[in-house]
């Protein structure tokens, strides 16, 4: 399974500065056999249990250090191909209209419970407009932007918090791998104008440096999730 946590800026009214981060599960639930290959039938969900509301993202399979996909309608393509070495391209289809041809810049290796696996980074597209692509892909992992990104790449903007990282995977429910940026694999911080008005909750200042308040709230116990300007956990 791979945890995949999107943060977006999700400003409204009574909270203008507010920076959403919603997480995605991506996973494996059965197989099937198609011309004598097994395929791995992978779905998506943001039930933390990955029990509910699962939706069918396609089929890969891995072949010869390559992970193959298909798609709902059966097509097939290579996701990721683990060969490769620097000065090799990939084609990214950004936003499904500018297709690029981009060239990896660096291979080293990272180390996943006492084993090494190869780390492969990209160059930044030739368009680049105050965002980024920012594409490593790690063997074993896939991208660290979640497992289906090179079939659907976008880039990501430089001024206001904007990022899809993968917090966590996963492999026989033993976690393998946890980005140092969270602290937590699974976030979601979603605050609607409807809850703020319910609720009369005070959060303030926003952004704050040393001391956060917050007011009203309810006799309850709750998660508190403190992110920075990039989306990232500084404190659970």
């Amino acid at each position: 399974k791979w945890n995949v946590a999107r943060t977006y800026t999700a400003g409204n009214q009574q909270n203008p500065n507010f920076v959403a981060t919603i997480t995605t599960i991506y996973g494996y639930r059965g197989d099937t056999l198609i011309n004598n290959e097994l395929w791995f039938k992978l779905y998506a969900t943001n039930d933390s249990s990955f029990q509910k509301n699962l939706v069918y993202q396609g089929l890969t399979r891995s072949a010869n250090n390559r992970i193959l996909y298909l798609d709902e309608n059966y097509k097939r393509d290579t996701l990721y191909d683990f060969n490769l070495n620097v000065g090799d391209s990939v084609l990214f289809n950004l936003y499904g209209s500018y297709p690029e041809k981009i060239p990896i810049t660096a291979i080293d290796s990272i180390q996943l419970n006492g084993e090494y696996y190869k780390r492969l980074k990209f160059a930044e597209p030739s368009i680049i407009a105050f965002d980024e692509l920012n594409e490593v892909w790690i063997e074993g992992i896939g991208s660290i932007h979640g497992p289906l990104f090179p079939n659907f790449p976008r880039k990501f903007s430089q001024e206001m918090p904007d990022s899809m990282l993968i917090t966590c995977t996963y492999s026989d429910n033993q976690q393998v791998w946890q980005h140092p940026y969270y602290s937590s694999c699974y976030i979601n911080v979603i605050l609607g104008i409807q809850t703020r008005e319910d609720w009369n909750l005070k959060i303030y200042p926003n952004p704050f440096s040393d001391i956060i308040y917050l007011e009203n709230i309810r006799a309850e116990s709750f998660d508190l999730t403190i992110m920075n300007s990039l989306g990232q956990v500084v404190r659970v």
